[in-house]
């Protein structure tokens, strides 16, 4: 009897340490995601408090394969919970993403006096840098500024950056506008940029809770080839062969301003305060 409680005692103990690690294995991955967000470091703190205090005596296991199986559903389940809620902080980052806009990418309120028309590659360094500065400003002056995305792959980091631009068309069309930003700015942080794409763009598509078989039927269809190259088109009527590129429009008196290059935020917003001051 001693025996088989021991065995008991032992198999929980096991099922106790295999759960703990791989809490830390999986919250660690996500600190690097996150760049050490200290918010997962005390999440991982509580969880492993309350595997130490729950009632082990209260579990029991009639064999081995059940006890895998309990194994397997508490992974599984933390795994999910984990990915929930940083999907829901990723799309809470986008807020001002309305999903009304499905025909075109359109970041902060309609009907603002001044929108900003930025043609983008997502393997361009530049550009990385410059979508950082462009949500701030239309988080910070929301009520009169919106921000507009075009596409313009450049042929020098081609393929990758036309298929990303594909690719991001496909989950706006299967997930929304905001899904749209949520994943261009996700590219943006993971690709090792010029060309040379994200490591596992699976991953970042399947991350963002979109169906891989839809995505990829989407993605093959060749259905927004010509929506990339409308945007391009336009580009180039503009005269524009760089990224970023920013067409800044007075909406209220059609005035606009075109800017090439990452300018910092003070600049593009002494621009608007010059065409809304002539």
């Amino acid at each position: 009897m001693k025996e088989k409680r021991s065995s008991k005692n032992k198999s929980l103990i096991i099922f106790t340490l295999i759960i703990s690690l791989l809490s830390v294995f999986f919250s660690y991955h996500l600190l690097l995601e996150q760049k050490n967000d200290k918010r997962y470091i005390i999440e991982l703190s509580e969880k492993v408090k309350d595997i130490e205090n729950s009632n082990l005596h209260s579990i029991n296991f009639k064999n081995s394969s059940e006890f895998n199986a309990a194994v397997i559903k508490s992974i599984n389940e933390f795994i999910k919970k984990k990915q929930t809620e940083n999907l829901n902080i990723k799309y809470k980052q986008f807020d001002l993403a309305s999903d009304t806009h499905l025909k075109i990418h359109l970041y902060g309120k309609n009907n603002t006096r001044f929108t900003l028309v930025e043609f983008s590659d997502l393997e361009c360094p530049y550009c990385k840098y410059y979508h950082h500065t462009l949500k701030k400003i239309i988080d910070d002056n929301k009520e009169i500024i919106n921000w507009k995305w075009l596409h313009l792959p450049l042929n020098f980091h081609n393929p990758i950056a036309h298929k990303e631009a594909i690719a991001s068309e496909c989950i706006a069309q299967l997930k929304g506008n905001r899904a749209f930003w949520v994943f261009i700015t996700d590219i943006f942080q993971k690709t090792q940029s010029n060309g040379r794409g994200v490591n596992n763009l699976s991953k970042v598509v399947s991350d963002l809770g979109v169906n891989r078989n839809e995505f990829n039927k989407c993605f093959l269809s060749g259905k927004y080839e010509n929506l990339i190259q409308n945007n391009i088109n336009m580009a180039n009527k503009l005269g524009i062969n760089g990224t970023p590129a920013t067409l800044i429009i007075d909406n209220d008196t059609g005035n606009k301003q075109l800017v090439s290059g990452a300018l910092p935020e003070s600049s593009l917003l002494s621009i608007i305060h010059k065409l809304m001051n002539p």
